[in-house]
């Protein structure tokens, strides 16, 4: 075990997802604060500050997912699968976080969708340049 974590190979790997895991602690860091950077719209406005704030920060998440994907040299379906997948378990854990932990916040269903509508405009950004760029015609 100790031969596998001096591997310069095994370090190369886990380095490609440091930006992913710094990004997730700067979200959690956000989620599950009492700061509130943008003002509280009802739960009915999907198109507000909030949720755009969410869709951002989950499709920088998941292009900065499929960059560790892409330093392991996936494919990009898989890479797509375990990106998106990640991200959206990580936005719904957030969530219930949320709701359990009496910061101000509570578990909003809309904020859910805004973290997959995020995700899914990674898939589209990354599907119709970088990954051609990056991968040929996989």
């Amino acid at each position: 075990m100790s031969r596998i974590l001096r591997s310069k190979a095994v370090w190369r790997n886990v380095a490609g997802f440091l930006p992913a895991v710094v990004w997730a602690i700067l979200v959690a860091i956000l989620s599950l604060s009492s700061i509130t950077m943008v003002p509280k719209l009802g739960w009915t406005d999907i198109t507000g500050l909030d949720k755009l704030g969410h869709a951002v920060f989950y499709c920088l998440l998941a292009l900065w997912m499929f960059y560790g994907f892409f330093r392991l040299r996936q494919r990009y379906k898989y890479m797509a699968i375990w990106s998106g997948a990640i991200c959206v378990v990580f936005g719904i854990t957030m969530e219930l976080l949320q709701s359990r932990m009496h910061v101000g916040r509570q578990f909003e269903y809309p904020d859910i969708l805004a973290d997959v509508v995020g995700v899914l405009i990674a898939f589209w950004i990354y599907s119709s340049g970088l990954k051609k760029k990056y991968h040929g015609s996989q």
